[in-house]
C-alpha cells in the first residue's frame, strides 16, 4: 500500500489552532499578573488608611487602635452570616455591646429599686385598723353586756360624774316656745332636765312640786312623780321607769345647779310627750296626757310572782343581782327553749325550786325586789343572754350551758 502525505490544507489548519491556543494562554497569564498587582495595591491603600471603614449607616468611623478585635472562629474559613447579612463576629460585637448596656441599665434599675425599698422600709406602715368615727350620738344601750364582776354597784351619782366631766347646756322649747328658768344638760352623754321645772313647763294644770335637794316630787290631777338622787329609776304613777334599758346600773337621778334632775327620756315617758334633740336646742311636743298607772299597766299576779322569785333567790344580793334574776325569767319567756308565759317559766318542773317553800306566798318581799320586778316588766333587761343561774357553780347548767360570769353570789349561764 502506498502512503500519501497529508495535504497542505490540513497542515495549515493545525498550525492555526496551535497558534490561537498559545495566544489565549499568553493573554490569561498577563491578566493574572495584572490583577494580582491591582489587588496588592488596593491592600496597601487600605492598610495606609486611604479608604475609611464604614458603619452600616454609612457614617465615617475612625478606627480605634486600642480596641482588640475578637479572635476569629478557626472552625471555618468562611464567616457565617445571619438572615440580616451580619457575620458571627459582628453579631458577637453587637451582642456584647447590648449586653453591657442592658447590664448597666439593670444595675441602675436595681439601684433605684433598692433606694425605693429602703425609703419604704424607713416609712412606718399604714395602720390597717380603722378608727371609729367620733359621734355625739349615744350608742344603743341594748347592746351593753353585763360585766363579769362580783363588785357591788358603785354609789357614785350622776351629780358626781357631772363634776368630773364637762356638760353641755341646750335651751328647751315646748311646742315651739322657749322655756325660761332651766335648760337641758348632757351629763356623760345623757340629757338631763330638772324634774320640777320640767313638770311646770309641760303641764298647764295646777301642780304641787317640792325639791329638798335629794328628792323631787310632783303631784297633780292624773300624775304623780317621785325622783330620788342615786336611784336608777323614777316612780311615775306607781310605775318604776328605768333610766336605762340594760346593763349594769350607771345612769341615776342626779342634781343640776342644786335641783334634782332626771334623764329627759324618763320624764317624757311619764308626761307622754315626745322630744327632739337638735344643735340649737331640745324641742318638746306635748300630747296632753299622762302615763298609765301601775294598777292598769301591770298584771298584779305576774308582778307578785316575779317579785317573790327575786326575793327568795336574790333578796340579799345587790340591786344588779336582783335585776339579773328577774331578767332570767323574762329571757326564758322570750326563748323558744322555755314556756312562753311567766307562770309557765316560774312553775316549770325542777327550775325555780323556791316556789316549793312553805313561806313562798306568805313572806313579805322588800321594796327593792318589787321595784326590780317592775323594771323588768317595763322592759329593762340586765343581760339578754342569761338563762340559768346557780349559787355554787356546779350542777347541770355548769356542765351543759355556756358560763358567762359571776355576779354577787350567783353564777350565770347562757
Amino acid at each position: 500500500m502506498e502512503l500519501k502525505p497529508k495535504s497542505d490544507k490540513n497542515t495549515l489548519n493545525g498550525s492555526v489552532i496551535l497558534t490561537s491556543a498559545l495566544i489565549i494562554a499568553i493573554i490569561m497569564v498577563a491578566v493574572y499578573f495584572v490583577g494580582a498587582g491591582f489587588r496588592g495595591a488596593e491592600t496597601d491603600m487600605i492598610n495606609d488608611g486611604t479608604f475609611p471603614h464604614e458603619s452600616e449607616d454609612g457614617v465615617d468611623i475612625t478606627p480605634d487602635d486600642t480596641d482588640t478585635a475578637p479572635e476569629p472562629d478557626t472552625s471555618s474559613s468562611v464567616p457565617d452570616t445571619d438572615e440580616f447579612g451580619v457575620t458571627d463576629t459582628e453579631s458577637d460585637l453587637i451582642f456584647d455591646t447590648e449586653t453591657d448596656t442592658e447590664t448597666e441599665t439593670e444595675t441602675e434599675t436595681e439601684t433605684e429599686t433598692e433606694t425605693e425599698t429602703e425609703t419604704e422600709t424607713e416609712t412606718d406602715p399604714p395602720v390597717t385598723t380603722t378608727e371609729a368615727t367620733e359621734t355625739t350620738t349615744k350608742a344603743p344601750e341594748t347592746t351593753t353586756k353585763a360585766p363579769e364582776t362580783t363588785t357591788a354597784v358603785t354609789t357614785t351619782t350622776a351629780k358626781d360624774d357631772s363634776t368630773d366631766d364637762p356638760t353641755e347646756s341646750l335651751p328647751v322649747y315646748v311646742d315651739g316656745t322657749l322655756t325660761t328658768g332651766f335648760e337641758a344638760e348632757y351629763v356623760n352623754g345623757t340629757l338631763y332636765v330638772p324634774v320640777c321645772a320640767f313638770a311646770k313647763a309641760v303641764d298647764g294644770s295646777e301642780l304641787t312640786v317640792s325639791d329638798d335637794g335629794d328628792t323631787a316630787k310632783v303631784k297633780g290631777s292624773g300624775i304623780s312623780v317621785t325622783a330620788s338622787v342615786g336611784d336608777p329609776y323614777i316612780i311615775a304613777n306607781d310605775r318604776a321607769l328605768p333610766l336605762a334599758s340594760s346593763g349594769t346600773i350607771k345612769t341615776k337621778v342626779s342634781t343640776l345647779d342644786g335641783e334634782v334632775a332626771s334623764p329627759l327620756s324618763a320624764l317624757a315617758k311619764a308626761f307622754v310627750c315626745s322630744y327632739e334633740e337638735k344643735e340649737d336646742g331640745v324641742y318638746i311636743s306635748l300630747s296632753g296626757g299622762y302615763i298609765k298607772s301601775g294598777s292598769e299597766f301591770y298584771d298584779s299576779e305576774i308582778l307578785d310572782l316575779i317579785t317573790r322569785v327575786i326575793y327568795f333567790e336574790a333578796g340579799d344580793e345587790t340591786f344588779n343581782g336582783k335585776l339579773a334574776v328577774g331578767s332570767v325569767i323574762i329571757n326564758r319567756v322570750n326563748s323558744s327553749e322555755f314556756p312562753s308565759t311567766v307562770k309557765g317559766v316560774v312553775y316549770q318542773e325542777n327550775q325555780f325550786s323556791v316556789v316549793e317553800r312553805s313561806d313562798f306566798y306568805t313572806a313579805t318581799p322588800n321594796s327593792d325586789c318589787k321595784i326590780a320586778a317592775k323594771m323588768v316588766l317595763e322592759g329593762y333587761i340586765y343581760d339578754s343572754r342569761i338563762l340559768f343561774f346557780n349559787s355554787n357553780g356546779k350542777g347541770w347548767a355548769a356542765e351543759n350551758r355556756t358560763y358567762l360570769y359571776k355576779l354577787g353570789g350567783h353564777y350565770f349561764y347562757g
